[in-house]
This record gives C-alpha cells, sequence and structure tokens, in this order.
C-alpha cells in the first residue's frame, strides 16, 4: 500500500502517458471533517438552528419523535448515530466526486502540456 495516498490534502502521482501531476484529496477531507465538526455539535447541542438544517444527527428529535411519541428513547444513540453515518458518507461522496474533477482537469493539463513541448 502507498502511504502517500493517505496524504488529506493530495501526492504526486502520473497520468496514463507517464506525466507528473499533483493528485487532490483536500475536497473529501474538508467535506468530511465539517460534516464531522457540524455533527458533533448537533448532538452535544451546541448547534442553533440553522446548522441543524445542514444534518441528519438530530433526525430522532425532528421527524420521528413527533409523529411516534411512543418510540422507546433507547433508540435515540442509534437513530443519530445513523444520522451521522449517513451525513459522512454524503461529505465523502460529494468530496470524491469534486477531487475526481479536479484531478481529471490535472491529469489533462499535465498530459497537455508535455504534448506541447515535445
Amino acid at each position: 500500500m502507498n502511504i502517500s495516498k493517505l496524504n488529506p490534502i493530495g501526492y504526486e502521482t502520473k497520468t496514463d502517458k507517464g506525466n507528473t501531476y499533483k493528485k487532490s484529496n483536500l475536497a473529501t477531507t474538508a467535506l468530511v471533517l465539517s460534516s464531522a465538526a457540524l455533527d458533533t455539535a448537533v448532538c452535544t447541542g451546541k448547534a442553533g438552528k440553522f446548522v441543524k438544517m445542514f444534518t441528519l444527527a438530530n433526525i430522532f428529535d425532528d421527524i420521528i419523535k413527533p409523529v411516534h411519541k411512543n418510540i422507546s428513547p433507547k433508540l435515540k444513540t442509534p437513530i443519530n448515530a445513523l444520522g451521522v453515518a449517513i451525513d459522512m458518507l454524503f461529505a465523502l461522496w460529494i468530496g470524491q466526486a469534486i477531487d475526481k474533477s479536479i484531478n481529471k482537469k490535472r491529469m489533462e493539463k499535465a498530459d497537455g502540456i508535455t504534448e506541447t513541448k515535445a
């Protein structure tokens, strides 16, 4: 396993044509960490209504509790954990899509520059 691939910002790699470019992991890292921070704020009760709109971590209080008043309070933690997991996976998916777009442009630029020099 290449340890440099775990760099949260990016690392040097090669295109299919053998040209070097810096691969990005920054969008994925930023979105996952932002999601974790928002979910932590919501779960600890330190978030306002505006922040709660952007997370699923408060799903128990906002959606399930008014609909089913007889749900056990013991289910609050697993439901909130599911909301946090969904938030993190969504952030990971969006971040990887952004990084893929950035990396595609960087690969094209790296290959284009060497083709014009040749």
